[in-house]
């Protein structure tokens, strides 16, 4: 069978979006022909990023501008190609207005193709943008989401027009990486406890919470070291860019300004997850801390890639009814700088024993997610 694929996102850019397809189709049968239409500009490279298939082709489009050129490209190749199946990736960041059309032109090309739209993000458009990704609900046979909040705020904005046809999908780790066999006996890399090791890692844009933690460290009595193993520039074309921008300023400022801070706070930038520099920074963390302002789940793969990377404790802001049950092991804070305070406060006298019991959930929870066999199936489920 043809399957097509329509992202303007392809490895080896930052865009997370480019990996989770390169994944998917890594768990696709021999027997489908995959083909990957994506935006001939890709100008967001990242430099660590070796990931190179041969499971699919692809073809180059200017999938971002909005020219009748691009709509009778996709039109040509659905006739040509007849895939039985499109899959159609709706960026986080990308300006294309012309997406939610995709579907229509997809149909018209080939009435009998089965058309799949994925939405990774939706509740942090502006109303053009939540319009947008309304419309593609038409014409689509089914509509995956990266979590359930984005599922049930997009079937509130579309008054559950199109409900039957929307699912919550798994996106997950997307680093190649392989779990490292840990003794369930856990230690902590400071053996008398009396300097907290932190890590962060991700981009630092306001939604993952970084100053937060920042100023619940400023205010933190006892000594510390903080590792944020991330960059403070853009990596991508944000629509808030602007917005992105500031928020780094606005750490980078609080940080510099105070003396403790600027002292404690390692930033190491941009570092490939699947290195093995990136293991030995975090060979160094006891505590792994992610505040995610709209709370963890499972399409946090920043979040995975360094738990899988990292022998220390996570913990992450876990929402019930948001966040999916299974992460339940590493809740602990909240979004707000107070909550993560309290959580430095009262995890330094914890004691040894209920760390490692912590640690043994934990862990359980990881070794499910490196052998991602289940994973695998889901995936094929959902798009198919």
């Amino acid at each position: 069978m043809n399957y097509l694929f329509i992202c303007g996102s392809i490895t080896p850019t930052y865009c997370g979006i480019g990996k989770y397809v390169n994944k998917v189709i890594s768990c696709f049968p021999s027997s489908v022909n995959v083909f990957y239409l994506a935006n001939k500009e890709q100008s967001e490279y990242n430099q660590f990023d070796e990931t190179v298939t041969k499971k699919y082709t692809v073809i180059e489009s200017n999938l971002r501008k909005m020219s009748l050129k691009s709509l009778v490209e996709l039109y040509k190749l659905t006739k040509k190609i007849k895939p039985e199946i499109v899959n159609i990736q709706h960026q986080t960041f990308a300006k294309n207005y012309f997406d939610s059309i995709f579907n229509l032109i997809v149909k018209l090309a080939n009435p009998k193709t089965k058309t799949i739209n994925t939405i990774h993000e939706f509740e942090h458009f502006g109303k053009l943008g939540k319009v947008r990704l309304a419309l593609a609900g038409l014409f689509s046979n089914k509509i995956l989401f990266s979590d359930p909040r984005q599922e049930k705020l997009y079937n509130i904005f579309t008054r559950n027009f199109f409900k039957n046809k929307t699912k919550v999908t798994i996106i997950g780790n997307n680093v190649n990486n392989q779990l490292t066999s840990y003794e369930l006996n856990y230690e902590p890399s400071s053996p008398n406890n009396s300097v907290l090791n932190l890590g962060y890692h991700g981009f630092i844009q306001p939604a993952k919470g970084v100053f937060e933690l920042l100023e619940a460290l400023n205010n933190y009595n006892g000594e510390f070291k903080l590792y944020i193993l991330g960059e403070f520039k853009p990596l991508l074309n944000y629509e808030t860019k602007s917005e992105v921008i500031e928020y780094q300023q606005k750490c980078l400022n609080l940080i510099n300004s105070n003396q403790k801070l600027k002292k404690n706070v390692i930033i190491t930038g941009d570092i490939d997850p699947s290195s093995q520099q990136f293991k030995q920074i975090l060979e160094q963390v006891d505590l792994l801390v992610f505040p995610f302002q709209d709370y963890c789940t499972m399409r946090r793969s920043s979040f995975f890639g360094a738990l899988l990377a990292s022998n220390s404790l996570a913990f992450s802001s876990y929402k019930e009814g948001i966040s999916e049950k299974e992460l339940q092991v590493f809740q602990g804070i909240s979004n707000t700088f107070e909550s993560i305070l309290d959580f430095l406060n009262k995890f330094h006298i914890l004691d040894n024993s209920s760390k490692q019991e912590i640690y043994k959930q934990q862990l359980s929870f990881k070794n499910n997610l490196a052998n991602n066999e289940s994973e695998r199936e889901r995936i094929k489920q959902d798009l198919f």
